[in-house]
């Protein structure tokens, strides 16, 4: 083992145990017990169906003559988003190690690499129809106090920015072509 990859996990292993000294032993293993190994179990399954249910969304993507199975692309959703949850710039990171995996599996690399720019173009979109439906649920339950109004005046404008850059990368996949093309056409000109 190299020296570096040692000293790295010897840093992972010390934030670790900073971690559960900081939030105390105690207070991990009450909420270990509060949920219980079925409680466990069931986090476990809904997780599961839940990566059965993206993965298979991601396999839609793909025309039916790629010969790429479902069962490809759940596995390739499991390694991006582990991947995203330890890798420094996780999403990054995460998406690169899943168009890899695609690309391990036999599927061809331009055809990985845009269905995953389609899968996450259409995970980002979801998730600002999710944060919309968090305020619209805020707003009717929760009553009018000062902090709710702020809190609630900050989420919409954050949906703003996010609806924003939602049209924005959208466009960029539409017409990115063309104004790269005329950006090179531009460039070999001159």
């Amino acid at each position: 083992m190299k020296w570096r990859t040692l000293i790295i996990a010897g840093l992972g292993l010390a934030l670790a145990l900073y971690l559960v000294w900081y939030v105390g032993l105690g207070g991990i293993l009450a909420a270990a017990v509060a949920v219980g190994w079925g409680g466990f179990a069931l986090l476990c399954l809904g997780s599961v169906a839940l990566f059965g249910l993206l993965g298979s969304a991601w396999h839609v993507l793909l025309p039916a003559s790629s010969g790429a199975g479902a069962w490809i692309f759940v596995r390739a959703r499991l390694v991006r988003d582990s991947a995203s949850e330890v890798l420094p710039f996780s999403q990054l990171g995460g998406i690169a190690i899943g168009v890899r995996a695609l690309i391990l599996q036999g599927v061809s690399a331009p055809l990985a690499s845009a269905s995953l720019i389609v899968d996450v173009t259409t995970e980002m979109l979801a998730q600002i129809a999710y944060l919309a439906l968090g305020i619209a649920i805020v707003s009717a339950r929760l009553p009018r106090t000062s902090i709710v109004t702020s809190l609630t005046r900050a989420a919409l404008i954050s949906l703003a920015l996010g609806a924003i850059a939602g049209v924005l990368f959208l466009a960029v996949q539409r017409y990115g072509q063309r104004i790269t093309a005329r950006i090179a056409a531009a460039v070999t000109r001159g």
